[in-house]
């Protein structure tokens, strides 16, 4: 089982659209995944896990650029049927093959 750092409020449909916390909308605001992608040394394995119907982040050139751009290896894991917010069985789906990559990586 994995414990979370800090336990977020319930995910919805709803707050999955809004930030719910400065947090949050700090970390969008900031997000640029191709930034320091060349500072990742060759070494060092990264995970992408990516909905399948997500219609707030473009996969293709997000997290499958990313990964294809990295130095070492990547790994991009796809949720099938999952929408941006990862619900339920979806979370779970990404859960364990979080899991399972650090089993295998780390």
């Amino acid at each position: 089982m994995i414990k979370l750092a800090r336990t977020p409020p319930e995910a919805t449909a709803a707050t999955a659209r809004t930030p719910a916390d400065p947090e949050t909308a700090l970390g969008l605001a900031q997000y640029r995944p191709f930034l320091l992608l060349d500072r990742i040394p060759q070494a060092v394995s990264a995970l992408f896990i990516v909905a399948e119907q997500d219609t707030v982040v473009n996969n293709e050139t997000n997290a499958i650029a990313a990964s294809k751009a990295l130095k070492g290896t990547a790994t991009v894991t796809t949720i099938s049927g999952a929408t941006h917010a990862m619900l339920g069985a979806a979370a779970t789906a990404a859960a364990d093959a979080a899991a399972a990559w650090f089993a295998k990586y780390l």
